[in-house]
């Protein structure tokens, strides 16, 4: 059984997920349409089996969790309504989970995973101002003499 306090420093590391931060994180619930509260349920039982079998959390774990697919848990999670909240929420439990893994020794699973969510490695530049095509063409075919 995992204990923060006596299990080795790697399975910490994996097993970010504890039941009273998440309900800290979502607040009471009991409020919320019986379909958002069997969400969330099912969503909390997930990230407790990841802790207990120190597994992975993973959106793909989380999205079979939910009974939704990938693309349906990122497409709902976008929704402007109660579920989509809480998608985003768990989501963002997830999200963690890939981060804190960037901090330990091998990280290029935890940073593909943080692309799939839309981060970036590289740094994008924008360029402003006034772009006149005619003077880059004659300034090529200068060159090129």
């Amino acid at each position: 059984m995992y204990d923060a306090k006596t299990s080795p420093p790697s399975t910490r590391l994996i097993v970010p997920f504890e039941r009273e931060n998440f309900l800290a994180y979502y607040g009471d619930y009991s409020h919320l349409p019986d379909a958002d509260r069997h969400l969330i349920d099912l969503a909390l039982t997930y990230f407790e089996n990841c802790k207990i079998k120190t597994l992975p959390i993973t959106t793909a774990g989380l999205a079979m969790a939910v009974k939704m697919t990938r693309d349906e848990l990122f497409s709902k999670s976008k929704d402007d309504t109660i579920t989509g909240y809480n998608l985003r929420k768990a989501l963002t439990i997830c999200e963690k989970f890939a981060e804190q893994q960037l901090y330990t020794g091998s990280s290029a699973g935890a940073q593909f995973a943080l692309k799939n969510l839309g981060w970036k490695d590289k740094q994008e530049t924008e360029l402003r101002g006034d772009f006149n095509l005619t003077m880059l063409l004659k300034a090529i075919k200068i060159e090129d003499k």
